[in-house]
């Protein structure tokens, strides 16, 4: 028996797949938890994408550290915003 595994979404799906949770929203179906979910699920995996070029050690370290890191090697006012942006994001998602 042959197990498959669907590829994962890149960036760009799950920010489309966002989108397409809020449209569905206008209609009364709305899935904020999800949207919140994917949207934070993108920027983590743009983050990650980023890290992998700049700190490829960082890879394994919680997304926490991964903000403390930005916050030191990157322009605090950009860090800032991708900090305040994940924890909403995560708050939502719980």
């Amino acid at each position: 028996m042959t197990t498959s595994t669907a590829p994962a979404l890149t960036a760009a799906e799950r920010m489309a797949a966002a989108v397409a949770l809020l449209d569905a929203g206008a209609s009364g179906s709305a899935h904020p938890r999800a949207t919140a979910f994917l949207l934070r699920r993108a920027l983590e995996g743009k983050l990650d994408a980023y890290l992998s070029r700049q700190r490829p050690a960082l890879g394994r370290c919680r997304m926490q550290t991964k903000v403390v890191w930005l916050a030191h090697h990157l322009n605090p006012e950009l860090a800032g915003r991708v900090a305040a942006v994940w924890s909403s994001l995560s708050g939502a998602c719980h």
